[in-house]
Parts: C-alpha cells; sequence; structure tokens
C-alpha cells in the first residue's frame, strides 16, 4: 500500500495523518464547489454564503498540512520515497489552495448575478460544472490509492474540459452579443467558466503528482535486489 511504501513503520501512522488531512481539504473544497453551484443556479445567497464559509476550514487544513509535512521531513523517519512523496502531499495542498479561490471567485461572481438576476447564458454549462467537480473528486481518490490509471484518465478529461469550456465561452460572447443590455450579468459567467477550467487545470496537477508517484514506485520495485 502507498502509505507504507513511503514511510518506515515508525511514522507510518503520521502520514496517514496527512492522508487524512489532504482527504478532508478534498471534502471541503468538494462541498464549497457544490454550494458555489447551487448558489448561481438557484440564485440562493444562502449556499453562496455556506461555500463562503468553507474558506476558513480549508485554510486550517492546509495549515495542519504544512505543519504535518515539516515534522515528517525532519523527524528522520522517511525513506527517499517517503521525502518525496510529502513534497508531492505538499504541491496537492497548494492546489487545493488554488481550488478554494476559484470558489471563492465563483461565490463572488454568483452575489453579483443574483443581484442582477442574470441567468446562465450557456447550454453547455452543467457539462463543465460536471467535469471540474468529477476531476476533483477523482484526483484525490487517485492521490489516495496511487492509482496511475485514474489520474491517466483525469488528464484525458482535463483535455476535454478544455474544448467545453472554449464552446461555453462562444455561447457567452454570442449572447452578449444579442443582449448587450445583459452584459454584465454574462461577464462574470465568463469569469466563473474561467474559474471552473482552473479548477480543472489544478485537478489536473494533482494528477500528475500520483502519476509522478507511481512510476517512481514502479522503476523502484523493478530494480534488482
Amino acid at each position: 500500500m502507498l502509505l507504507q511504501e513511503h514511510l518506515h513503520s515508525v511514522g507510518g501512522k503520521r502520514l496517514q495523518e496527512l492522508r487524512d488531512l489532504l482527504t478532508q481539504m478534498a471534502n471541503h473544497i468538494e462541498f464549497a464547489m457544490a454550494g458555489a453551484v447551487m448558489g448561481l443556479v438557484e440564485q440562493s445567497a444562502d449556499f453562496t454564503r455556506s461555500a463562503v464559509s468553507e474558506q476558513a476550514r480549508i485554510d486550517s487544513l492546509h495549515e495542519k498540512v504544512d505543519n504535518l509535512a515539516m515534522d515528517l521531513l525532519t523527524s528522520g523517519h522517511l525513506s527517499k520515497r517517503g521525502i518525496r512523496f510529502v513534497a508531492h502531499a505538499l504541491k496537492i495542498a497548494m492546489d487545493f489552495e488554488q481550488m478554494e479561490e476559484e470558489v471563492r471567485q465563483i461565490a463572488d461572481s454568483s452575489m453579483v448575478m443574483n443581484a442582477q438576476n442574470a441567468g446562465i447564458a450557456s447550454s453547455r454549462f452543467p457539462r463543465l460544472v460536471e467535469n471540474s467537480q468529477g476531476m476533483v473528486a477523482d484526483g484525490i481518490d487517485a492521490f489516495v490509492h496511487c492509482n496511475k490509471g485514474e489520474a491517466e484518465e483525469i488528464l484525458t478529461r482535463a483535455r476535454e474540459l478544455d474544448v467545453i469550456c472554449q464552446e461555453v465561452f462562444r455561447e457567452i460572447l454570442s449572447f452578449i452579443g444579442g443582449h448587450p443590455d445583459a452584459a454584465g450579468g454574462a461577464m462574470h459567467m465568463l469569469l466563473v467558466t474561467r474559474s471552473f477550467r482552473r479548477i480543472g487545470d489544478a485537478a489536473a496537477n494533482m494528477a500528475r503528482s500520483v502519476k509522478a508517484i507511481c512510476l517512481r514506485c514502479s522503476k523502484e520495485q523493478e530494480k534488482p535486489a
């Protein structure tokens, strides 16, 4: 199992704790994303506020991840593979931080759009949201289980997400051309679309970290004893 492969037995429980903290961060990111989306789709300030309220929890968990990672790196119980594992865990925590910032942008734009009673000017937007949220959920699962195949699938979906984003951009720009009086709300919809794309990019970065860990493990296991 990945956790035991990257730490001597003395520190195994602490690496498990690091994994659990990242999993908690992922859960709060997913909850915040869901709240931001519902706030936008349902024009609900309550959902939007629930998304924003997750920021403090995510920041607190990120601080715990950083502190625990530093303790692990200075503990003397890490193997070389363990050091690489923790380094990638720190990168993944930074990916979550980027996701949090983009969720906040979505929430901010949602508040403006709700105040203007602006609708979603894209039929492809639900697909964009579904892909972004799925990439985040699958990315953390791939990390926890060191699933190289799942990580590669996320990278494939990242390319699909780029295509969907371009389609959404075109739809919104076309909408602005036909409804110049609604340009303000539509411009915020462009910002929301960009944020979901960046969330997908962060999930893809997480998948690349997983691939790097898995490939390194495979190479070391192939070495003759």
